[in-house]
């Protein structure tokens, strides 16, 4: 981690609002992938060059409630740092293989872009890197296969840049003749296996415990699942609670294991039943000596 220097870099990926710190984005500072965001400045950077004329996959994370930022390259961890909690704002527009002046030109090639309203963790990261995705995806905001061209043909009627997502984010081409070899884009570019990167399979977790309980009572719930952190609705961390409702309750746990991963919300309700109401009623309720009373109660 470092402090505000990856906008000095070449832009692969920037998004910033005019006016405004709150900006983040990508680049390629000296031989090495930069993630950065703004107010304050702060920069991770790789470990790895990535400018030794090969194919990389690079990602960055960044989660506002913790301000957590990671780096990887080639599906491994690579760095990590932590900036302030504040929502970042909502740029007008993202530039690719730029900055946001149209400066600072990114000198090399870009594949399968995607851009996500959520953090990605190791495992699934690992999971789709060597292929296309198959869709939908949970939190996919943009996909950019660059797969539109056609090798070797003139592609200059190409305008566009199609957003695979579904959420019409298409991009507007700015200097790109498309009209001989070396400025066509078409498959499968980065991308050399074939088909799609297999469904990722999240962390899976379950509540068990007594559901049903009298009123008055409580009753343990616990976290059933291969995880390492907890979070409850009551905002508890551990993987058992204890809850004494009064009257029906729905309770709901997410989780992550040691990568990160998160996990699906698990979710059990408990049933309160009330505590019977009794009353009583009597006869010969003076009776002394030999004499005999007769009780009975109702409504247990």
């Amino acid at each position: 981690g470092g402090t505000g220097n990856w906008y000095n870099g070449y832009g692969i990926v920037d998004a910033e609002v005019a006016g405004v710190a709150n900006d983040f984005g990508t680049s390629l500072v000296g031989n090495n992938f930069a993630f950065g965001v703004g107010n304050p400045d702060v920069t991770v950077t790789s470990s790895t060059a990535i400018n030794d004329g090969n194919w990389h996959h690079v990602a960055a994370t960044w989660e506002q409630s913790t301000g957590k930022m990671d780096i990887f390259v080639d599906g491994n961890h690579e760095g990590s740092a932590t900036s302030a909690t504040n929502p970042r704002s909502t740029p007008t527009q993202i530039t690719i293989g730029s900055m946001q002046t149209f400066s600072d030109f990114f000198n090399g090639d870009v594949d399968e872009l995607r851009i996500w309203n959520r953090a990605l963790c190791v495992t699934e990261i690992q999971n789709n890197y060597m292929n296309e995705l198959s869709l939908p995806q949970t939190g996919l905001v943009s996909y950019y296969k660059f797969n539109q061209g056609e090798q070797g043909n003139d592609n200059s009627t190409v305008t566009t840049l199609v957003d695979s997502s579904g959420n019409a984010h298409t991009g507007t081409l700015h200097n790109f003749a498309l009209n001989g070899l070396t400025s066509n884009w078409f498959a499968p570019g980065a991308i050399t296996a074939i088909g799609y990167a297999p469904a990722y399979i999240a962390p899976s977790i379950n509540i068990t415990g007594n559901l049903t309980i009298c009123e008055g009572q409580n009753t343990s719930l616990t976290v059933n699942g291969s995880v390492a952190t907890y979070l409850w609705n009551n905002n508890a961390t551990t993987a058992s609670v204890v809850v004494s409702p009064t009257t029906n309750a729905t309770y709901s746990v997410v989780a992550k294991d040691i990568d990160g991963c998160l996990s699906n919300v698990a979710v059990a309700t408990v049933t309160v039943n009330s505590a019977p109401i009794i009353s009583s009623q009597s006869g010969n309720v003076h009776a002394c000596g030999a004499d005999s009373g007769i009780f009975t109660v109702s409504a247990a």
